[in-house]
């Protein structure tokens, strides 16, 4: 298990068809990633800053670069110093989810995936513990007609949650095409390539685990 001080990480990603069967799914362990470091320290320090605003996770990117160039069932092995998915930092197709504690703000906004949203993700999230382990689980259930490449079908091979800090969600979409700027989606806090061993369409729904163990 990939271990950074005392914080893991659980990803599960299932695709199910229109009557609830799984067609597939891929589970394992994902990376707390160094610029976390950042978003726990900050976190802390304005919980006692009365001018500052929370910091929390309050998003999520699925991504299409996470695997091997040469073999789309392949993931790509990545350092945890990263400070965006390769979706992100390469400016290709990628899908955000932004959500304010258990409801979607917005989500499908970024102009590299244009008409891929036609309704609300589904958000839920849970703390739990086991045994030791104190965790934090969210699950995002992304309905068929979104997610999808303006209608179309997209190979998804990589993930990240991201933290509120640094967050400049406003400044995206203002002009499409514009390469985005680093941290607009705020800060990477943890993050998973996967094999990309099911396609995403309008005939099959994303059901996305994933947990932060302390």
């Amino acid at each position: 298990m990939d271990k950074f001080d005392l914080i893991k990480g659980y990803f599960k990603i299932e695709y199910l068809d229109k009557d609830g069967n799984v067609l597939e799914y891929y589970e394992d362990n994902n990376k707390i990633m160094v610029p976390s470091k950042l978003t726990m320290r900050d976190a802390m320090y304005r919980n006692m800053d009365p001018y500052s605003k929370p910091i929390g996770i309050n998003c999520l990117i699925l991504g299409t670069e996470g695997h091997s160039p040469d073999n789309i069932l392949l993931p790509k092995d990545f350092p945890n110093n990263l400070t965006d998915i390769y979706s992100v930092t390469n400016n290709t197709k990628h899908y955000p989810i932004v959500f304010d504690k258990q409801t979607i703000v917005d989500e499908g906004f970024s102009p590299t995936l244009p008409n891929s949203r036609n309704s609300d993700t589904n958000l839920e999230i849970n703390t739990i513990k086991e045994g030791e382990n104190y965790i934090i689980e969210y699950r995002f259930v992304i309905p068929q007609d979104n997610a999808n490449d303006g209608g179309n079908p997209i190979i998804y091979t990589e993930a990240g949650l991201y933290s509120s800090l640094n967050q400049k969600i406003q400044d995206l979409g203002v002009n499409p095409g514009d390469p985005l700027t680093v941290y607009s989606y705020g800060t990477l806090f943890s993050m998973k390539t996967f094999p990309g061993n099911q396609t995403k369409d309008d005939t099959s729904e994303i059901k996305l685990t994933w947990r932060i163990i302390f």
